[in-house]
C-alpha cells in the first residue's frame, strides 16, 4: 500500500493492542502505544469506515495526532469486525482515491478473517524471536512419525 498509494502510516489496533505501526509515528512515540479513541470506537462498534480528508477541520484531529505524525492530513478509519481497527494516515489533503479506500477495505476484510476467534495472538513485548526460538535447529521429524496428509 505504500508504494502504490499517498500512505506514510498504517497501523493496527486490535482487542486493545497495537499489533502493527508500519512508516511515520508522532515524534516520542514508541511503538505498541496507541489507544483508540472516539472515532476508532464508533468505527467498531458500527461496522463502517471513516474517511477523514482534511483532518484539520475535524476536532478529533488530536485522536490521531496522539499516534500519527503531526503533519497528518487525512485519516482512514477502517474496522477490523468489532473487535479492531485499521488506521491509514497521508500527509496530503485528500490524499486517498477511492481506489485506496477500497484496498484498505479489503485488507480490513482480510484481517478479520485472518486473526478471527480462533487465533492467538502474540505475548505483549515477544516479536520475532522470542522465548523458545532456536537457530536452526528444530523438534519436528525427532519422533520417526510423519504429519497425516490432509
Amino acid at each position: 500500500m505504500f508504494s502504490t498509494t499517498r500512505c506514510k502510516s498504517l497501523v493496527l489496533i486490535y482487542k486493545g493492542r497495537t499489533l502493527f505501526h508500519h512508516g511515520f509515528i508522532a515524534k516520542g512515540l514508541k511503538p505498541g502505544n496507541v489507544v483508540p479513541g472516539e472515532i476508532c470506537t464508533q468505527a467498531m462498534r458500527d461496522g463502517q469506515g471513516n474517511y477523514l480528508a482534511n483532518l484539520v477541520l475535524y476536532p478529533g484531529r488530536p485522536e490521531f495526532t496522539a499516534f500519527l505524525p503531526e503533519n497528518t492530513q487525512g485519516v482512514m478509519v477502517q474496522p477490523v469486525g468489532n473487535d479492531g481497527v485499521l488506521v491509514a494516515g497521508t500527509d496530503t489533503v485528500r490524499g486517498f482515491s477511492r481506489l485506496d479506500q477500497a484496498w484498505l477495505s479489503t485488507i480490513a476484510d482480510k484481517l478479520e478473517v485472518s486473526l478471527g476467534d480462533g487465533v492467538a495472538l502474540p505475548q505483549a513485548g515477544v516479536g520475532f524471536g522470542g522465548s523458545g526460538s532456536s537457530s536452526g535447529s528444530s523438534k519436528a521429524g525427532s519422533s520417526g512419525k510423519q504429519p497425516a496428509a490432509r
